[in-house]
């Protein structure tokens, strides 16, 4: 029964990585997405491998091998959630790769029947990489907790730290430390598929909330930081500038060229400190703020909901209705007849 449960499990979350691709919740964060997806495979890698109890011969050899980088990974995803600067760092993903390596060559060896100082050397190197990685992803969103200012940003750092320390004290610290006899021994295999499970979960929700609320720059203060305060206060102007947001097919390189910026910053200014995951989430937030106006207003009491939306920026009524209810939680219609009384909200 428990075995059904964690199979109904790791098909659940196959759906939740492919909804999540689906929707494209990364805006502009390319590192984020690539990082989450490896992740997400490593850790389904890991439970088909777990599941399979060895009866997939090649393939699961395949799966295994897939699964050895998941602490790596683990690390990588917690250094894109919490830094601002990991795009210039390759060391990292250097580390990851020699985990990669030693775990591919250590399987090798091992089925090839080969026991020598190197194979020793080999799982020495794989194990030690695997247990720094663990605790370093456990580190990184405490290291600008002291600096960081916002109150939700806090929250939502000692909550991964504190499930990440979790999962790691059961799967990991309980499991190593059992005898026999235990019943974490008998039920190791569940428990590191369940704790896999949750890890997969709870890494999706860290994404999905780091999308929604980008990380503001740690480094307050410096000139780099200020300049690009200023570059928001002046891309929110000239959006607000002759109602610019409202050009149906305007573009980060539009802007960009009205303020002799290059995209790349540009992007950044919106997502470090304008609080939006892309430049396009941006400016359908000033849309739907004034269709809910003209919604709400009786001097436009008979205008059709089409209309409004293309006058608000929106090119057809379909990404209109999908960004207005992803916003309000309300279709447009039915905003208006909440706002306007029922004798009057008649226009569709």
């Amino acid at each position: 029964m428990l075995q059904l449960i964690i199979i109904a499990g790791f098909l659940v979350s196959v759906g939740l990585v492919l909804a999540m691709a689906r929707k494209r919740i990364w805006g502009d964060d390319q590192l984020l997405r690539l990082v989450w997806t490896s992740f997400a495979i490593a850790i389904l890698s890991f439970g088909v491998y777990g599941l399979s109890e060895g009866r997939l011969g090649y393939a699961g050899w395949i799966f295994g091998v897939l699964s050895s980088v998941t602490c790596g990974l683990a690390w990588l995803l917690s250094r894109a959630l919490f830094r601002t600067s990991v795009k210039a760092d390759r060391w990292p993903f250097m580390v990851v790769g020699v985990l990669l390596i030693t775990g591919l060559a250590a399987d090798v060896f091992d089925y090839l029947g080969v026991t020598n100082s190197l194979t020793g050397a080999l799982n020495t190197v794989h194990t030690l990489l695997s247990s720094t990685v663990l605790l370093m992803a456990l580190i990184e969103p405490l290291i600008g907790l002291p600096k960081t200012a916002k109150q939700s940003e806090k929250m939502f750092r000692i909550i991964f730290a504190g499930g990440y320390g979790l999962i790691l004290s059961v799967g990991y610290i309980w499991l190593r430390g059992a005898v026999e006899g235990d019943f974490a021994l008998q039920w190791s295999r569940e428990i590191r598929l369940i704790c896999a499970l949750i890890a997969l979960f709870a890494g999706g929700a860290a994404v999905w909330y780091r999308s929604r609320n980008p990380y503001l720059s740690r480094f307050k203060g410096d000139a780099a930081a200020d300049d690009e305060k200023r570059l928001a206060d002046r891309i929110r102007g000239a959006l607000y500038g002759d109602d610019r947001f409202t050009i149906a097919d305007l573009k980060v390189a539009d802007i960009a060229a009205l303020l002799g910026a290059p995209e790349h910053k540009i992007s950044r200014a919106v997502t470090m400190h304008l609080g939006f995951a892309n430049f396009n989430r941006l400016v359908n937030h000033y849309r739907i703020e004034r269709a809910c106006n003209m919604l709400s207003d009786p001097q436009f009491q008979d205008l059709p909901v089409l209309t409004i939306a293309m006058d608000s920026g929106f090119g057809s009524i379909g990404p209109f209705n999908r960004s207005f209810k992803d916003a309000t939680g309300m279709t447009p219609s039915a905003y208006r007849r909440s706002k306007l009384p029922a004798t009057t909200a008649t226009a569709t």
